[in-house]
C-alpha cells in the first residue's frame, strides 16, 4: 500500500471478500441440507467443523439450528406417536397406550421414552454448537 498500489489492494481485499461470502454461502447451504436428512440424525465431525465455521455469522448459524430444531421436532413427534400407538417393531415393547388404565404406569412409560431419547437430541445439539479454537473443537 505504500507504494502506491493502493487501489489494487483495496479491489484484491474486496474481491477475497466476495469469495469468502460466497464461500460461507455454500457451506450454509450444505449445513443446511445435512440438517435436514432426517434418516440419519447423527452429527459427524464435518458437520461440527462447518457448524463452528458458520458462528462467525450469527444469522447464518441460527438459520442452520433452527433448520435442524424445525426437522428433528417432527421426526420426534411420530416417533413419540408411534411408541404411543403401534409399539417397537413387532409389538416389542408394547404400544404405551396398552397401559393407559394405570396411569402412573402410563405416565412413567412416557417420561422413560423421553428419557431414552433426550440425551441423543442434547448430544447431537452439543455437536452443532461446538467453536473452534486453535483447530480444536470445544465446548462453548
Amino acid at each position: 500500500m505504500q507504494s502506491g498500489f493502493q487501489s489494487l489492494a483495496c479491489d484484491i481485499m474486496e474481491q477475497m471478500t466476495i469469495y469468502q461470502e460466497g464461500a460461507l454461502e455454500k457451506l450454509y447451504r450444505w449445513a443446511q441440507n445435512h440438517c435436514r436428512n432426517v434418516d440419519n440424525p447423527d452429527i459427524g465431525p464435518l458437520v461440527a467443523k462447518a457448524m463452528a465455521r458458520l458462528q462467525d455469522r450469527p444469522i447464518l448459524f441460527q438459520y442452520v439450528i433452527d433448520e435442524y430444531c424445525i426437522y428433528r421436532r417432527s421426526i420426534l413427534v411420530g416417533e413419540f406417536i408411534n411408541a404411543l400407538t403401534r409399539g417397537g417393531p413387532s409389538g416389542n415393547p408394547a404400544p404405551i397406550e396398552t397401559r393407559a388404565h394405570d396411569i402412573q404406569i402410563y405416565v412413567t412409560d412416557m417420561l422413560v421414552w423421553l428419557n431414552k431419547a433426550i440425551p441423543v437430541e442434547k448430544q447431537n445439539l452439543n455437536l452443532l454448537i461446538l467453536k473452534e479454537v486453535n483447530n480444536k473443537l470445544v465446548t462453548v
